[in-house]
């Protein structure tokens, strides 16, 4: 069944009111029929769209241009792209990286997507295109994606800090990224277990239902077959619910990230999120 876009919902009820007289079936698929010519894609719109010549032409070299062969690896366009936001963007030898999946517009597939964060935008270099049936291990695909960004990033003189959301809250990922140099912040599940260095364990949820105010503790998280890795968790309070963030400590590694004030907010990710 295709997924219903608000267009397809529209036409669906239009159907339904004018052609009563029509079998259910039969008013379903007139409405397809009707929707689908007039339900493009973002892409198709902008290829079909009139504009002064000057313009369709250079949309036309542009399109050729990303559709060249030696484009169609996406690492190759990162390859070009990331150098030359890196320098502006870094927090000193660090660079901040938002990373998450985003469903693509044919709605068969769904996208990897890495970006830089400033000032409540973000800018998209780096991705891996994944078919949703039939989909890999999300875990192989991710930690796959990640090593190789990071060493793309490192191999610039950068130390990459992945901002991941709950999605990656897992110990296999933290601990790759750990033995690679990579630095993370990721956003904990309110039922995971940590470890004060006291030796007590608690429920993240439990523990901490509200945060009055701002924290950070030493903690030991807890996977399968008793592997644990050592974080630095920070509690802050978002705008609905409180965030449990696991945050590897560089300056631990000597690493000495010590942004402050606003470009701790750009580190973490203003606007998408991390801060809210």
């Amino acid at each position: 069944m295709p997924t219903k876009t608000p267009l397809l919902q529209a036409t669906t009820t239009w159907v339904h009111t004018v052609f009563r007289s029509l079998r259910k079936p039969a008013r379903t698929n007139l409405a397809l029929f009707l929707s689908g010519p007039l339900d493009p894609t973002l892409s198709d719109l902008a290829r079909r769209t009139p504009l002064p010549t000057l313009a369709q032409s250079r949309l036309n070299r542009l399109w050729r241009f990303l559709h060249h062969p030696t484009l169609q690896n996406p690492w190759t366009l990162t390859a070009h792209l990331l150098p030359l936001p890196a320098p502006r963007l870094a927090q000193g030898n660090l660079l901040p990286l938002l990373v998450d999946w985003t469903p693509g517009e044919d709605g068969k597939h769904q996208v990897l997507v890495a970006a830089l964060p400033k000032g409540g935008r973000a800018l998209g270099f780096a991705f891996a295109l994944h078919s949703l049936s039939p989909f890999p291990s999300q875990n192989r695909v991710e930690e796959a994606f990640l090593h190789r960004l990071g060493r793309e990033i490192q191999a610039l003189g950068y130390v990459p800090l992945f901002l991941l959301d709950r999605g990656f809250d897992r110990l296999s990922l933290m601990r790759r990224l750990q033995e690679g140099g990579m630095g993370f912040l990721i956003r904990l599940r309110r039922n995971r277990e940590v470890e004060m260095e006291t030796g007590e364990r608690f429920l993240l949820g439990e523990r901490y239902p509200e945060v009055p105010r701002p924290e950070r503790k030493r903690v030991r998280l807890f996977g399968h077959g008793g592997r644990k890795v050592e974080v630095e968790l920070l509690l802050v309070q978002g705008k609905r619910e409180p965030w449990y963030l696991a945050f590897r400590d560089l300056r631990g590694g000597g690493l000495g990230w010590t942004g402050t004030g606003s470009g701790r907010r750009e580190a973490l990710g203003d606007g998408f999120g991390f801060c809210s």
